[in-house]
Protein backbone atom coordinates (compact mmCIF):
# COMPACT_ATOMS: atom_id res chain seq x y z
CA UNK A 1 0.00 0.00 0.00
CA UNK A 2 2.88 2.55 1.22
CA UNK A 3 4.75 1.82 -2.42
CA UNK A 4 1.41 2.53 -4.35
CA UNK A 5 0.56 5.61 -2.22
CA UNK A 6 3.99 6.84 -3.21
CA UNK A 7 3.30 6.24 -6.71
CA UNK A 8 -0.12 8.03 -6.17
CA UNK A 9 1.76 11.44 -4.84
CA UNK A 10 4.05 11.12 -7.57
CA UNK A 11 1.31 10.84 -10.04
CA UNK A 12 -0.76 13.62 -8.42
CA UNK A 13 1.99 16.07 -8.52
CA UNK A 14 2.07 15.45 -12.48
CA UNK A 15 -0.89 15.67 -13.13
CA UNK A 16 -1.32 19.18 -10.57
CA UNK A 17 1.44 20.67 -12.86
CA UNK A 18 -0.02 19.31 -16.38
CA UNK A 19 -3.23 20.42 -15.44
CA UNK A 20 -1.65 23.93 -14.19
CA UNK A 21 0.38 24.23 -17.89
CA UNK A 22 -2.33 22.55 -19.91
CA UNK A 23 -4.36 26.37 -20.83
CA UNK A 24 -1.41 27.67 -22.06
CA UNK A 25 -0.26 24.68 -23.99
CA UNK A 26 -3.57 25.15 -25.63
CA UNK A 27 -3.75 28.36 -25.83
CA UNK A 28 -0.27 28.65 -27.99
CA UNK A 29 -1.35 25.55 -29.75
CA UNK A 30 -4.87 27.16 -30.97
CA UNK A 31 -2.64 30.49 -31.58
CA UNK A 32 -0.01 28.72 -33.75
CA UNK A 33 -3.34 26.76 -35.95
CA UNK A 34 -4.59 29.98 -36.42
CA UNK A 35 -1.60 31.67 -37.80
CA UNK A 36 -0.77 28.66 -40.00
CA UNK A 37 -4.71 28.84 -40.99
CA UNK A 38 -4.08 32.66 -41.99
CA UNK A 39 -0.91 31.83 -43.54
CA UNK A 40 -2.34 29.35 -45.89
CA UNK A 41 -4.91 31.63 -46.72
CA UNK A 42 -2.32 34.15 -48.12
CA UNK A 43 -0.48 31.44 -49.49
CA UNK A 44 -2.95 30.20 -51.80
CA UNK A 45 -3.30 33.72 -53.36
CA UNK A 46 0.22 33.46 -54.39
CA UNK A 47 0.78 29.68 -55.21
CA UNK A 48 1.31 30.48 -58.99
CA UNK A 49 4.19 32.65 -58.13
CA UNK A 50 8.32 31.74 -58.26
CA UNK A 51 9.27 29.48 -55.37
CA UNK A 52 5.89 28.93 -53.37
CA UNK A 53 4.39 25.47 -53.31
CA UNK A 54 1.37 25.13 -55.92
CA UNK A 55 -0.62 23.27 -53.31
CA UNK A 56 -0.12 25.08 -50.11
CA UNK A 57 0.71 23.19 -47.28
CA UNK A 58 2.36 23.36 -43.43
CA UNK A 59 5.30 21.68 -43.18
CA UNK A 60 4.71 19.33 -40.32
CA UNK A 61 7.65 17.19 -40.10
CA UNK A 62 10.40 19.89 -38.90
CA UNK A 63 13.71 18.02 -39.61
CA UNK A 64 16.22 20.47 -41.26
CA UNK A 65 19.57 19.99 -39.28
CA UNK A 66 20.78 17.07 -36.88
CA UNK A 67 24.61 17.64 -36.65
CA UNK A 68 25.10 15.82 -33.11
CA UNK A 69 23.58 12.82 -34.52
CA UNK A 70 25.04 9.36 -33.76
CA UNK A 71 25.06 6.45 -36.41
CA UNK A 72 25.16 2.79 -36.34
CA UNK A 73 25.30 1.03 -39.93
CA UNK A 74 24.56 -2.74 -40.37
CA UNK A 75 25.29 -4.22 -44.22
CA UNK A 76 25.28 -7.39 -46.39
CA UNK A 77 27.97 -5.55 -48.21
CA UNK A 78 31.27 -4.75 -46.73
CA UNK A 79 32.56 -2.22 -44.43
CA UNK A 80 35.69 -0.14 -45.29
CA UNK A 81 38.44 1.43 -42.72
CA UNK A 82 38.73 4.86 -42.53
CA UNK A 83 42.43 4.83 -43.56
CA UNK A 84 41.22 2.70 -47.01
CA UNK A 85 39.34 5.69 -48.07
CA UNK A 86 42.28 8.83 -47.19
CA UNK A 87 44.21 6.55 -48.94
CA UNK A 88 41.58 6.09 -51.99
CA UNK A 89 40.95 10.12 -51.87
CA UNK A 90 45.00 10.24 -51.92
CA UNK A 91 45.44 9.05 -55.06
CA UNK A 92 43.82 8.89 -58.71
CA UNK A 93 41.29 10.76 -60.31
CA UNK A 94 40.73 13.08 -56.38
CA UNK A 95 44.37 13.15 -55.58
CA UNK A 96 44.84 17.15 -57.30
CA UNK A 97 42.41 18.38 -54.51
CA UNK A 98 43.63 16.01 -51.78
CA UNK A 99 46.65 17.91 -52.10
CA UNK A 100 44.98 21.26 -51.12
CA UNK A 101 43.00 19.53 -48.49
CA UNK A 102 40.30 18.79 -50.08
CA UNK A 103 37.81 16.02 -50.03
CA UNK A 104 36.17 16.11 -53.35
CA UNK A 105 34.03 13.11 -52.98
CA UNK A 106 32.89 12.75 -56.52
CA UNK A 107 35.94 12.73 -57.86
CA UNK A 108 36.88 9.77 -56.16
CA UNK A 109 38.12 6.56 -58.01
CA UNK A 110 36.50 3.69 -56.17
CA UNK A 111 38.38 1.33 -57.70
CA UNK A 112 41.24 2.16 -55.09
CA UNK A 113 38.46 0.69 -52.32
CA UNK A 114 38.44 -2.70 -53.89
CA UNK A 115 41.35 -4.31 -52.01
CA UNK A 116 41.04 -6.77 -49.54
CA UNK A 117 42.53 -5.36 -46.90
CA UNK A 118 40.34 -2.25 -47.46
CA UNK A 119 37.54 -4.08 -45.31
CA UNK A 120 36.42 -3.07 -41.68
CA UNK A 121 34.45 -5.22 -39.27
CA UNK A 122 32.47 -2.52 -38.21
CA UNK A 123 32.21 0.87 -38.96
CA UNK A 124 34.59 3.59 -39.26
CA UNK A 125 34.12 7.30 -39.82
CA UNK A 126 35.84 9.47 -41.94
CA UNK A 127 35.47 13.04 -43.01
CA UNK A 128 37.57 16.85 -42.53
CA UNK A 129 38.05 15.78 -38.22
CA UNK A 130 40.50 14.60 -36.62
CA UNK A 131 44.20 14.62 -38.78
CA UNK A 132 41.74 16.26 -41.46
CA UNK A 133 40.09 18.85 -39.46
CA UNK A 134 40.78 21.99 -41.25
CA UNK A 135 40.13 20.63 -44.49
CA UNK A 136 36.69 21.06 -46.80
CA UNK A 137 34.42 18.61 -48.11
CA UNK A 138 32.26 19.06 -51.21
CA UNK A 139 29.31 18.63 -48.92
CA UNK A 140 29.76 21.62 -47.03
CA UNK A 141 32.55 24.68 -47.56
CA UNK A 142 32.66 25.42 -43.36
CA UNK A 143 31.08 22.74 -41.46
CA UNK A 144 32.15 19.23 -40.73
CA UNK A 145 31.29 16.20 -42.49
CA UNK A 146 31.54 12.91 -40.84
CA UNK A 147 30.25 9.58 -42.90
CA UNK A 148 31.14 5.51 -42.67
CA UNK A 149 31.82 3.86 -45.67
CA UNK A 150 30.29 0.52 -47.23
CA UNK A 151 31.10 -1.07 -50.30
CA UNK A 152 27.96 -3.00 -52.16
CA UNK A 153 27.10 -4.25 -55.19
CA UNK A 154 23.79 -4.75 -56.83
CA UNK A 155 20.99 -5.35 -54.78
CA UNK A 156 22.82 -5.11 -51.63
CA UNK A 157 22.01 -2.71 -48.32
CA UNK A 158 23.14 -0.84 -45.26
CA UNK A 159 20.32 0.53 -42.75
CA UNK A 160 21.01 3.19 -40.87
CA UNK A 161 20.06 3.79 -37.47
CA UNK A 162 20.16 7.49 -36.67
CA UNK A 163 19.66 8.81 -32.90
CA UNK A 164 20.65 11.50 -30.34
CA UNK A 165 18.45 13.75 -32.35
CA UNK A 166 18.07 17.37 -31.27
CA UNK A 167 15.74 19.22 -33.89
CA UNK A 168 13.75 16.92 -35.06
CA UNK A 169 9.88 17.33 -34.55
CA UNK A 170 6.74 15.71 -36.28
CA UNK A 171 3.62 18.18 -35.30
CA UNK A 172 5.75 19.37 -32.62
CA UNK A 173 6.05 15.89 -31.14
CA UNK A 174 9.67 14.85 -30.83
CA UNK A 175 11.70 12.72 -33.23
CA UNK A 176 13.44 9.92 -31.38
CA UNK A 177 15.32 7.66 -33.92
CA UNK A 178 15.36 7.19 -37.80
CA UNK A 179 16.04 4.06 -39.52
CA UNK A 180 17.16 4.22 -43.17
CA UNK A 181 17.70 1.05 -45.69
CA UNK A 182 19.88 1.86 -48.43
CA UNK A 183 19.67 -0.69 -51.16
CA UNK A 184 21.71 -0.02 -54.17
CA UNK A 185 18.79 -0.64 -57.39
CA UNK A 186 19.64 -3.74 -59.25
CA UNK A 187 18.51 -2.00 -62.57
CA UNK A 188 21.38 0.74 -62.12
CA UNK A 189 23.30 0.78 -65.56
CA UNK A 190 26.76 1.65 -64.01
CA UNK A 191 29.63 -0.15 -65.78
CA UNK A 192 31.58 -1.48 -62.69
CA UNK A 193 30.04 -3.88 -59.96
CA UNK A 194 31.03 -1.94 -56.57
CA UNK A 195 29.19 1.37 -55.10
CA UNK A 196 30.65 2.91 -52.77
CA UNK A 197 28.19 4.92 -50.21
CA UNK A 198 29.58 7.47 -48.27
CA UNK A 199 26.57 7.78 -45.45
CA UNK A 200 26.89 10.81 -43.27
CA UNK A 201 26.40 10.82 -39.47
CA UNK A 202 24.09 13.78 -39.84
CA UNK A 203 20.75 11.69 -41.45
CA UNK A 204 19.64 15.46 -43.32
CA UNK A 205 23.08 15.24 -45.05
CA UNK A 206 22.30 12.23 -47.04
CA UNK A 207 24.63 10.38 -48.88
CA UNK A 208 26.79 9.96 -51.37
CA UNK A 209 27.24 7.25 -53.64
CA UNK A 210 29.51 6.01 -56.53
CA UNK A 211 30.71 4.03 -59.19
CA UNK A 212 33.03 5.88 -60.72
CA UNK A 213 36.52 4.40 -61.47
CA UNK A 214 38.38 7.59 -63.15
CA UNK A 215 36.46 6.97 -66.51
CA UNK A 216 33.14 8.48 -67.68
CA UNK A 217 30.65 6.17 -68.93
CA UNK A 218 27.32 6.57 -72.09
CA UNK A 219 24.44 5.72 -71.24
CA UNK A 220 25.21 5.31 -67.49
CA UNK A 221 22.94 5.32 -64.30
CA UNK A 222 23.32 4.95 -60.26
CA UNK A 223 20.07 4.61 -58.09
CA UNK A 224 19.53 4.55 -54.51
CA UNK A 225 16.54 2.77 -53.23
CA UNK A 226 16.06 4.61 -49.55
CA UNK A 227 12.98 2.95 -47.37
CA UNK A 228 12.84 4.72 -44.13
CA UNK A 229 10.96 5.23 -41.03
CA UNK A 230 10.46 7.59 -37.92
CA UNK A 231 10.30 7.14 -34.50
CA UNK A 232 8.64 9.49 -31.19
CA UNK A 233 10.23 9.04 -27.94
CA UNK A 234 8.33 6.24 -26.82
CA UNK A 235 10.07 3.81 -29.83
CA UNK A 236 6.55 4.32 -31.83
CA UNK A 237 6.45 4.50 -35.60
CA UNK A 238 5.62 7.45 -36.62
CA UNK A 239 2.51 7.38 -38.75
CA UNK A 240 2.55 10.64 -41.42
CA UNK A 241 -0.27 12.35 -42.41
CA UNK A 242 0.63 14.48 -45.22
CA UNK A 243 4.36 15.12 -44.04
CA UNK A 244 6.31 17.20 -46.66
CA UNK A 245 9.55 15.91 -47.34
CA UNK A 246 12.21 17.91 -49.59
CA UNK A 247 13.14 16.28 -52.89
CA UNK A 248 16.10 19.24 -53.99
CA UNK A 249 19.79 19.65 -56.03
CA UNK A 250 18.20 17.84 -59.12
CA UNK A 251 20.82 19.24 -61.08
CA UNK A 252 20.05 18.37 -65.03
CA UNK A 253 22.65 18.86 -67.59
CA UNK A 254 22.85 18.42 -70.99
CA UNK A 255 24.15 14.99 -71.07
CA UNK A 256 22.56 13.84 -67.28
CA UNK A 257 19.72 14.31 -65.23
CA UNK A 258 19.66 13.17 -61.48
CA UNK A 259 16.22 12.41 -60.27
CA UNK A 260 13.72 10.40 -57.78
CA UNK A 261 11.27 7.86 -58.92
CA UNK A 262 9.48 4.82 -56.84
CA UNK A 263 8.14 6.74 -54.06
CA UNK A 264 5.26 6.63 -51.68
CA UNK A 265 3.22 10.08 -51.57
CA UNK A 266 2.33 12.74 -54.06
CA UNK A 267 4.60 15.05 -55.46
CA UNK A 268 3.88 18.44 -54.98
CA UNK A 269 5.54 21.46 -57.31
CA UNK A 270 7.08 24.88 -56.70
CA UNK A 271 6.15 27.31 -59.22
CA UNK A 272 8.95 27.95 -61.10
CA UNK A 273 10.57 25.17 -60.37
CA UNK A 274 12.40 23.43 -63.11
CA UNK A 275 11.39 20.54 -61.60
CA UNK A 276 8.42 18.50 -62.35
CA UNK A 277 7.34 14.96 -62.48
CA UNK A 278 6.68 12.75 -66.03
CA UNK A 279 6.01 8.76 -65.82
CA UNK A 280 6.50 8.81 -62.67
CA UNK A 281 9.79 10.66 -62.28
CA UNK A 282 10.63 13.82 -60.56
CA UNK A 283 13.49 15.16 -62.44
CA UNK A 284 13.72 18.90 -64.48
CA UNK A 285 11.46 17.64 -67.26
CA UNK A 286 11.61 20.37 -69.47
CA UNK A 287 14.95 22.69 -69.52
CA UNK A 288 17.88 21.80 -68.27
CA UNK A 289 19.13 23.64 -64.75
CA UNK A 290 23.00 23.67 -64.93
CA UNK A 291 24.21 27.08 -66.81
CA UNK A 292 21.93 30.00 -67.56
CA UNK A 293 20.76 30.65 -71.25
CA UNK A 294 21.86 27.01 -71.99
CA UNK A 295 19.07 24.42 -72.80
CA UNK A 296 16.47 27.13 -71.39
CA UNK A 297 17.90 27.28 -67.52
CA UNK A 298 16.72 30.04 -65.49
CA UNK A 299 20.25 30.49 -63.59
CA UNK A 300 23.18 28.68 -63.33
CA UNK A 301 23.83 26.33 -60.12
CA UNK A 302 27.49 27.54 -59.54
CA UNK A 303 28.02 30.75 -57.82
CA UNK A 304 29.80 32.96 -60.88
CA UNK A 305 28.92 36.69 -61.55
CA UNK A 306 25.13 36.43 -62.81
CA UNK A 307 22.07 37.25 -61.35
CA UNK A 308 20.88 34.58 -59.63
CA UNK A 309 23.30 32.21 -59.96
CA UNK A 310 24.30 29.93 -56.89
CA UNK A 311 21.17 28.24 -56.79
CA UNK A 312 22.18 24.92 -55.81
CA UNK A 313 23.13 25.79 -52.19
CA UNK A 314 20.41 24.87 -49.43
CA UNK A 315 20.71 28.96 -48.26
CA UNK A 316 20.35 30.26 -51.73
CA UNK A 317 17.54 32.23 -52.19
CA UNK A 318 16.59 30.61 -55.32
CA UNK A 319 17.22 27.04 -54.29
CA UNK A 320 13.57 25.97 -55.17
CA UNK A 321 14.52 26.40 -58.72
CA UNK A 322 16.33 22.50 -58.28
CA UNK A 323 13.92 20.93 -56.10
CA UNK A 324 10.06 20.01 -55.48
CA UNK A 325 8.19 18.35 -52.27
CA UNK A 326 6.85 14.67 -51.85
CA UNK A 327 4.01 14.43 -49.86
CA UNK A 328 3.92 11.07 -47.39
CA UNK A 329 1.95 9.14 -45.11
CA UNK A 330 1.95 6.36 -42.89
CA UNK A 331 5.30 5.22 -41.10
CA UNK A 332 6.81 3.63 -43.73
CA UNK A 333 8.20 5.45 -46.84
CA UNK A 334 10.44 4.79 -49.61
CA UNK A 335 11.91 6.84 -52.83
CA UNK A 336 14.77 6.01 -54.87
CA UNK A 337 17.13 8.34 -56.03
CA UNK A 338 19.81 8.52 -58.85
CA UNK A 339 21.26 10.01 -61.64
CA UNK A 340 21.49 8.63 -65.44
CA UNK A 341 22.49 9.47 -68.65
CA UNK A 342 19.95 11.24 -70.32
CA UNK A 343 19.87 9.06 -72.91
CA UNK A 344 18.05 6.35 -70.32
CA UNK A 345 15.23 8.97 -70.26
CA UNK A 346 14.55 10.25 -73.91
CA UNK A 347 15.62 10.11 -77.61
CA UNK A 348 18.89 12.61 -78.35
CA UNK A 349 15.95 14.34 -80.65
CA UNK A 350 13.64 15.33 -77.33
CA UNK A 351 16.76 16.77 -75.79
CA UNK A 352 17.43 20.67 -75.50
CA UNK A 353 20.48 21.49 -77.54
CA UNK A 354 23.87 23.43 -76.17
CA UNK A 355 26.28 24.98 -78.96
CA UNK A 356 29.24 22.58 -79.09
CA UNK A 357 28.04 19.86 -76.32
CA UNK A 358 27.33 16.55 -76.88
CA UNK A 359 23.85 14.93 -75.63
CA UNK A 360 25.50 11.29 -75.75
CA UNK A 361 28.91 12.02 -73.89
CA UNK A 362 30.10 9.99 -70.92
CA UNK A 363 29.36 11.07 -66.90
CA UNK A 364 30.27 9.92 -63.74
CA UNK A 365 28.02 7.39 -62.32
CA UNK A 366 27.76 9.06 -59.04
CA UNK A 367 25.49 11.25 -56.91
CA UNK A 368 25.28 13.33 -53.78
CA UNK A 369 21.38 13.50 -52.38
CA UNK A 370 19.86 13.97 -48.91
CA UNK A 371 16.34 13.35 -48.23
CA UNK A 372 14.88 16.04 -45.29
CA UNK A 373 12.30 18.48 -44.43
CA UNK A 374 14.13 21.66 -45.32
CA UNK A 375 10.88 22.47 -48.32
CA UNK A 376 12.80 25.17 -50.50
CA UNK A 377 9.61 26.84 -51.41
CA UNK A 378 9.00 30.29 -49.75
CA UNK A 379 6.74 31.34 -46.57
CA UNK A 380 5.91 27.23 -45.89
CA UNK A 381 5.05 27.49 -42.07
CA UNK A 382 5.88 24.99 -39.37
CA UNK A 383 3.56 23.19 -36.79
CA UNK A 384 5.76 23.47 -34.14
CA UNK A 385 3.37 22.92 -31.23
CA UNK A 386 2.00 19.76 -30.43
CA UNK A 387 -1.58 19.49 -29.88
CA UNK A 388 -1.81 19.26 -25.66
CA UNK A 389 -3.94 16.29 -24.34
CA UNK A 390 -5.97 16.90 -21.57
CA UNK A 391 -4.55 15.35 -18.01
CA UNK A 392 -6.29 12.92 -16.24
CA UNK A 393 -6.73 12.91 -12.44
CA UNK A 394 -5.02 9.50 -11.24
CA UNK A 395 -7.00 7.30 -8.63
CA UNK A 396 -6.08 7.37 -5.07
CA UNK A 397 -5.53 3.72 -3.91
CA UNK A 398 -7.62 1.85 -1.77
CA UNK A 399 -7.10 2.04 1.94
CA UNK A 400 -6.38 -1.35 3.24
CA UNK A 401 -8.73 -3.21 5.38
CA UNK A 402 -7.57 -4.54 8.59
CA UNK A 403 -10.24 -7.40 10.46
CA UNK A 404 -11.09 -6.56 13.88
CA UNK A 405 -10.44 -9.67 16.41
CA UNK A 406 -13.71 -10.72 18.05
CA UNK A 407 -13.40 -11.96 21.53
CA UNK A 408 -13.73 -15.81 21.66
CA UNK A 409 -16.95 -17.34 23.21
CA UNK A 410 -16.40 -19.05 26.04
CA UNK A 411 -16.73 -22.51 25.47
CA UNK A 412 -20.41 -24.12 26.94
Amino acid sequence: YEAKLAQYQADLAKYQKDLAEYPSKLKAYEDEQAAIKAALAELEKHKNEDGNLTEPSAQSLVYDLEPNANLSLTTNGKFLKASAVDDAFSKSTSKGKYDQKILQLDDLDISNLEQVDDVASSMELYGNFGTKAGWTTTVSSSGVAKWGSVLLERGQSATATYTNLQNSYYNGKKISKIVYKYTVDPESKFKGQKVWLGIFTDPTLGVFASAYTGQVEQNTSIFIKNEFTFYDEEGNPINFDNALLSVASLNREHNSIEMAKDYTGKFVKISGSSIGEKNGMIYATDTLNFKQGEGGARWTMYKNSQSGSGWDTSDAPNSWYGAGAIKMSGSNNKVTVGATSATNVMSVSEMPKVNGKDNTEGKKPNIWYSLNGKIRAVNVPKVTKEKPTPPVEPTSPAQPTYETEKPIEPAP
